[in-house]
């Protein structure tokens, strides 16, 4: 059975790493993964470093990962050198889908990403959550603080896009 826009939860499908011309609904990266200064979603400040990502760049740009679907976080993953495949979250409520990362190590620090839709158990928000293997977990909240919800026992350095 297809869920989630038609990702089948049994067969979780590898991406390929193909250099093809991206269509118009697709991210519009440079050569590093992000949006060019054009956008107004990023400043075009590069967000990776040789594969590495820090809590300091996430925090100076965002959007770089807010509002991304997971196809379009998988894209800029693999053109920084990532071997990912997409998989629907087995503990999610809400749909989350994971992007499992193959090949970390060698300089790539990010272990597995998770894209939320919102509307489970954190509130409406949709968050993108980012596993590292030398900064912790970063979860960028697309909205504001006082609507997310929290056990607060989270060890997640949670950054808003929407403010306070």
């Amino acid at each position: 059975m297809r869920v989630n826009g038609g990702i089948d939860p049994l067969f979780p499908r590898k991406l390929p790493n193909s250099n093809k011309a991206r269509n118009s609904n697709q991210l519009n990266m440079n050569s590093n993964g992000n949006k060019p200064n054009s956008s107004s979603n990023g400043t075009g400040n590069s967000i990776f470093k040789s594969g590495r990502i820090t809590i300091e760049a996430i925090e100076s740009n965002p959007h770089v990962f807010s509002g991304k679907s997971a196809n379009e976080i998988a894209e800029m993953l693999k053109k920084v050198g990532y071997d990912v495949m997409i998989q629907t979250s087995k503990k999610s409520r809400s749909g989350a889908e994971i992007i499992k990362i193959n090949n970390h190590g060698n300089g790539r620090n990010i272990t597995q990403v998770q894209v939320s839709p919102g509307g489970g158990r954190h509130g409406e928000n949709p968050y993108v959550k980012i596993s590292t293997s030398d900064q912790g977990i970063i979860k960028i909240v697309n909205g504001v603080k006082s609507t997310y919800k929290t056990d607060g026992a989270e060890k997640a350095k949670i950054i808003f896009t929407g403010g306070k």
